[in-house]
């Protein structure tokens, strides 16, 4: 097995350490990439690595090399419909300036790669020669605001934001169901992880409900005080009143038609913060099916 030390070069300072194998090993899988740096074979400056973590400009990675030698990889392809995804992508964009560039980002579609996901908006990106870094994600299935920052540097300035709670978020959705207090806060432990490797994590959210129609659906507010996969999905259904479309996260003895949707009613609506002295705050636009369902069962909306 080789063995290489690599030093972290400044335009990679600020990056997550699997971005940077994505970046600087690109045919080392990203599984194997976590194997080594959970059995401590990934050393940066000597210690032992998290696969997430962040690294600076003069660090040294240690690391195995284990490239897949075969076809070119699936994300340097361009699928056959790229233009129209890129286009759409594209026409998403709300707002940009030399700092950040930031999306109403439109229903079915990644934020970044995974193991059966054929385009993302990172590979968009990617394949376009723009360097715009991930700053944090939302759910395939969840429409709205996200943030990508054009260097390395800001997206670790942006992602400190996040972990210190310095970024106001908040969420639309349509529950099935009325929650029983008109507004409160969601305070629970939730399972997070693969099943492999599990973990329980507390979350916070906080609601408002806005408008109900009948004894039946909710137009709620929602603001995660704490940022974990899924939450808002799963402290939905906690409260038994399941946003309306999850296909995962939702009460299978529900069966009125009412409740029937094609997709997912949670969209990412506002989004504010202070990055360098400047106070930035974003609003994003309903998408069309979840402004359709409105319209039909909250008009004064």
């Amino acid at each position: 097995m080789q063995i290489k030390i690599f030093e972290i070069e400044k335009e990679d300072d600020g990056l997550r350490l699997d971005r940077w194998f994505h970046r600087n090993i690109p045919n080392m899988p990203f599984t194997i990439v976590a194997k080594l740096a959970r059995k401590g074979q990934i050393r940066l400056d000597s210690k032992r690595v998290k696969i997430n973590m962040r690294i600076k400009h003069g660090q040294k990675i240690r690391t195995p090399i284990i490239e897949y030698d075969g076809p070119i990889k699936q994300e340097y392809i361009k699928p056959n419909n790229f233009n129209y995804i890129r286009d759409k992508i594209f026409n998403s964009i709300i707002y940009e300036d030399e700092h950040i560039i930031v999306l109403n980002k439109p229903y079915d579609l990644c934020v970044q790669d995974g193991s059966k996901v054929k385009i993302s908006i990172d590979r968009v990106f990617k394949l376009s020669d723009l360097q715009y870094n991930i700053v944090h994600r939302i759910d395939k299935e969840t429409t709205g605001l996200i943030v990508f920052a054009k260097s390395s540097a800001i997206a670790a300035e942006l992602s400190k934001l996040f972990r210190e709670k310095k970024v106001d978020k908040s969420y639309l959705t349509i529950l099935c169901g009325i929650p029983k207090n008109q507004e409160g806060i969601i305070d629970s432990t939730i399972t997070t992880g693969d099943f492999e490797e599990p973990k329980e994590l507390h979350a916070k959210t906080k609601f408002k409900v806005l408008s109900k129609h009948e004894e039946l659906l909710s137009f709620v507010e929602m603001t995660p005080l704490t940022g974990r996969k899924h939450q808002i999905r799963i402290h939905s259904k906690e409260i038994n009143c399941p946003i309306l479309g999850d296909k995962k996260h939702n009460n299978p003895s529900i069966k009125q038609e009412i409740y029937l949707a094609n997709n997912l009613h949670l969209h990412s609506h506002s989004l504010s913060f202070n990055l360098f002295g400047k106070n930035y705050t974003f609003k994003a636009e309903l998408p069309d099916h979840f402004q359709q369902t409105l319209n039909k069962y909250f008009p004064t909306y």
